[in-house]
């Protein structure tokens, strides 16, 4: 009787060692830094090798408009940026080709949309969106 509740004890502390083994996040082990406050987005991933993930964030503002500061530093693949206002609106795409700083178009101000898609993308992606 021992012997089969010991087997049981394995079985289960196996069981449960596998299930978390197999939950990993699907952006690791590339997790970006994110900061989302009201009115002040800020993305960051470093040192990416051959990865494909879709990231949607929601973000909070007061205004009608964005200012973008983008800074990235693509080895290969693509990375592409797009945000989407209140009302449907698309106010900014980007595939960071460019550096530097940029306007969104205008939307209604409340929470907006911001998908970060990377295929087998190589690389580093730093990008802020701030209230204008």
């Amino acid at each position: 009787m021992k012997a089969r509740f010991t087997f049981l004890i394995i079985a289960v502390m196996l069981t449960i060692v596998i299930i978390v083994a197999c939950e990993k996040n699907p952006t690791s082990p590339y997790e970006p830094e994110v900061v989302n406050a009201l009115d002040n987005f800020h993305f960051r991933i470093d040192d990416v090798s051959d990865h494909d993930t879709s990231l949607t964030y929601y973000w909070r503002t007061g205004g009608t408009s964005a200012n973008i500061n983008q800074l990235s530093s693509i080895q290969g693949g693509q990375a592409l940026l797009r945000i989407v206002g209140p009302d449907s609106t698309e106010t900014y795409q980007t595939d960071f080709i460019q550096n530097g700083d940029f306007r969104s178009g205008s939307s209604s101000s409340g929470t907006w949309k911001i998908t970060v898609r990377l295929v087998s993308f190589s690389g580093m992606i730093d990008f802020r969106v701030q209230r204008r």
